[in-house]
């Protein structure tokens, strides 16, 4: 586990919040189900713990945003988004999670 200054982790949250703010209202007015996004972090394991969660109306939108690449595309924002401020995720394959508006909360 990194340990990370109370400096550091307050401009993190800030930072990642904006950030995926904008991936949000993005991806928000394509018009494709897709509705809000969530993190989930232990902010004295960033890197161990932190998890994002987009979430869609319906598994139909999900699928199709799969099949379109948006799903891809999110991924790669996220991640990049990540990486610019300063986290190496241990495990990126994990960080970002996709769920329907019914099951998200079991994500979260």
């Amino acid at each position: 586990m990194k340990k990370h200054s109370k400096a550091f982790i307050k401009s993190f949250e800030k930072q990642l919040i904006n950030a995926l703010t904008q991936i949000c209202e993005q991806h928000k007015t394509a018009n494709n189900g897709f509705i809000w996004l969530t993190h989930l972090v232990n902010l004295h394991d960033i890197e161990a713990s932190l998890k994002v969660v987009c979430v869609f109306e319906n598994q139909q939108q999900i699928l199709a945003a799969e099949q379109s690449q948006q799903t891809h595309t999110m991924q790669q924002q996220i991640t990049s988004a990540v990486a610019s401020l300063g986290v190496n995720v241990k495990n990126p394959g994990k960080l970002v999670r996709f769920a329907t508006e019914e099951n998200s909360q079991s994500l979260i």
